[in-house]
């Protein structure tokens, strides 16, 4: 088990409550790059055209940054910010979406959280628990304090300039906070996290939502 998963091995499913089914899931660097918002979404088509009508692009990604799921306004800021589009200040370090990096003795554990109330867990042996949002208020409660408390460090640090970090070592957690300006983190051992003003709070949060999500199934 992973160090948040004390308490109850997972199943390896996917919760879709639109089509309320179980599906199996496998562990995949893809699905990594997912978390954080890297790849391009398979449901967004922009045609060459626009893209190469740099006024028309940057359009059209501002439409994007308005998009009810949290991952995809991720997605359209990287883009925009590659042609050094850059948010407001209002919105600059508002916490789209949150991803907690564990290394374990067997591997990584990742659990991500977003504003539009989804969250991921993934352990390292391949089990997963995926939420679409909508099914718990219970849930989609503690999702929402997570990000709430996500705010404070977001407040203080400042944006990781180089590209993201390869997983953390055992005994050590990555805080990974997702915003429009880009990627803010804090890393550090466990115990060091557990008594550290900025991440602590972040952390036990992440314990309480980790331990309800693993009681869905």
């Amino acid at each position: 088990m992973g160090l948040f998963n004390k308490k109850k091995q997972i199943q390896s499913v996917t919760l879709d409550h639109k089509k309320n089914q179980i599906q199996p899931v496998t562990l995949d660097p893809i699905l990594v790059s997912a978390m954080f918002a890297e790849l391009d979404m398979d449901f967004i088509n922009i045609t060459d055209e626009v893209k190469n009508d740099r006024e028309k692009y940057i359009s059209v990604l501002r439409e994007y940054t308005q998009d009810r799921e949290s991952r995809t306004r991720l997605w359209a800021w990287r883009k925009l910010r590659a042609l050094s589009v850059y948010p407001e200040e209002a919105q600059a370090k508002e916490v789209l979406g949150f991803v907690a990096e564990v290394g374990t003795n067997g591997g990584i554990d990742y659990l991500a959280a977003y504003a539009d109330s989804s969250a991921r867990y993934y352990n390292f042996s391949g089990a997963a628990v995926i939420y679409e949002g909508g099914v718990s208020p219970q849930v989609d409660s503690e999702i929402q304090k997570l990000i709430e408390l996500a705010k404070y460090p977001v407040s203080i640090i400042g944006l990781w300039e180089g590209a993201r970090l390869a997983p953390p070592p055992q005994g050590f957690i990555r805080l990974n906070f997702l915003t429009p300006s880009g990627l803010l983190l804090g890393q550090g051992p466990m115990d060091a996290i557990q008594n550290d003003p900025l991440g602590r709070d972040v952390l036990n949060q992440t314990v309480v939502l980790l331990q309800l999500l693993t009681t869905l199934h």
